[in-house]
């Protein structure tokens, strides 16, 4: 009996086992994710509950590698000769080839305005030199060559695949939305060696043309610059699911932002809700208070994402590149002392902490670029055209937490010694069972033994007055 109770104890405890295993069992990132310790830090939750990411190693972006063309080195010969050519106002006349013509534009993409691309927003944008595509977008040039003075045009357009000057609107639909302010005709300079030695201080033209290519390759680097970043982190955000938001650090960001709202507000001497109508051009207060909701929120998507990267991979930031960082960011101090550079950082940031999350943060971008996948561009968009990388499959992490396994573990526990009770207790009727009827067997063997004296007795009586009766005769 002894041993079949130990072999089904046994058994309850190994199919307890085998369930919790079962229910903290999960993906790979969550299995990554559990060994970091958190303790301490922002976001001090098991994130996996709250955003599922893709696998963030070896995502595929277009290996993009810019060589200027003989017509954009052509182009920028014909910036550098409008730059000291004469030029005279058209009056009475349409916009023509290498005219410099001042206007007004607003550029929207897929119905967004995108404020690089605004006069309003980069006055150094406002004149533009027709035909050589400013923008490295044919239509628009196109499009405005025979437009007069005055006139207002909105030119649809793609942007080119890939598009060196901004990356990630490869392929994107545009508006330009464009109002003829005056039409400046140039009277070009020959472009000779004569002209570039004086001009620019080059030997020749060929000489110069070389200085040219250099600083396109130059120019349009920086505008590569974080391409990678951003396509990246553009993929890990399309294919991040949120399950909830972490109420802390929500209301802390939110807090957070209506602060800084409030403090434009005070600066301008007015409420928060007539500051975001009159000033920030919101028909109805709700919606700013919406706007910003929203925005927070985004940014904690952003702040979990990154979060769960850098403890999937054990990341943290050394007290070396802490203090790198550190001088880095506060290079204008020109010192090199720390104390100094936190006050000053400090400043910047707002608190230290939130200056050590950038740190950490950047860290993140690092190791999502060195552990990308470049593939030839041409392969990138026709697999970003079938929709590859969009909607990949993540999941929620369906693991326990530490007090579901705790109740779960109690259940068990519970479950157990109630099946070890119920055994006792059918043993102890077992047992007491037993005793009655060996107490009845031994009840039973005690009366016979009884009848058996008193038989015995009796023979005896019965004998002895025999030979009594027998000696008196």
């Amino acid at each position: 009996m002894r041993k079949n109770t130990l072999r089904l104890t046994a058994a309850v405890f190994a199919l307890l086992f085998a369930c919790l295993s079962l229910c903290s069992c999960d993906k790979s990132i969550s299995a990554r994710y559990d060994k970091y310790d958190r303790e301490g830090e922002r976001y001090d939750l098991d994130l996996t509950e709250y955003v599922a990411i893709p696998e963030y190693k070896g995502i595929e972006i277009p290996d993009l590698i810019y060589e200027p063309t003989e017509k954009e080195i052509a182009d920028t010969r014909i910036k550098k000769q409008v730059y000291f050519s004469d030029e005279y106002i058209v009056e009475d006349g349409v916009i023509e080839k290498y005219d410099l013509v001042d206007c007004d534009f607003v550029t929207k993409v897929e119905g967004m305005e995108y404020r690089s691309m605004c006069s309003a927003s980069n006055s150094a944008l406002r004149s533009m030199l027709i035909g050589i595509e400013e923008f490295d977008i044919p239509e628009i040039d196109a499009q405005m060559l025979g437009m007069k003075p005055g006139e207002t045009a909105t030119i649809e357009f793609t942007f080119p695949i890939p598009y060196y000057r901004a990356p990630m609107l490869s392929g994107l639909k545009g508006e330009f939305t464009v109002t003829i302010d005056q039409i400046r005709r140039q009277n070009l300079a020959e472009y000779t060696d004569e002209f570039v030695n004086q001009f620019y201080g080059a030997t020749d033209t060929a000489a110069y043309d070389s200085t040219i290519e250099a600083q396109l390759k130059s120019d349009y680097s920086k505008y590569m610059e974080n391409y990678e970043i951003d396509m990246l982190w553009e993929y890990i955000m399309d294919n991040t699911k949120l399950a909830k938001m972490p109420s802390k650090e929500y209301n802390e960001i939110f807090d957070r932002a209506l602060d800084s709202y409030t403090a434009e507000a005070d600066e301008a001497g007015m409420y928060l809700d007539d500051y975001a109508v009159e000033k920030l051009g919101y028909e109805d207060p709700d919606v700013f208070y919406a706007d910003v909701a929203d925005a927070v929120q985004a940014t904690c998507k952003e702040e979990m994402i990154l979060y769960t990267i850098a403890r999937c991979e054990g990341m943290t930031i050394s007290v070396s590149e802490y203090e790198e960082a550190l001088l880095q960011a506060a290079a204008d101090l020109e010192s090199q002392d720390i104390e100094l550079c936190e006050q000053y950082v400090t400043k910047q940031y707002g608190t230290l902490s939130n200056f050590k999350q950038a740190v950490l943060f950047n860290k993140v971008f690092t190791f999502l670029g060195d552990n990308a996948s470049k593939i030839a561009v041409e392969d990138y968009y026709a697999n970003k055209e079938a929709g590859k990388y969009k909607n990949v499959e993540v999941e929620i992490s369906n693991k326990l937490s530490t007090v579901e396994i705790i109740i779960i573990a109690g259940a068990g526990v519970a479950v157990i010694l109630l099946v070890v009770v119920i055994l006792l207790a059918v043993k102890a009727v077992k047992e007491k069972k037993n005793a009655d009827v060996r107490a009845a067997e031994r009840a039973a063997l005690e009366e016979k033994r009884r009848l058996r004296r008193e038989q015995k007795a009796a023979k005896k009586k019965h004998y002895g007055k025999k030979a009594e009766e027998a000696e008196e005769e």
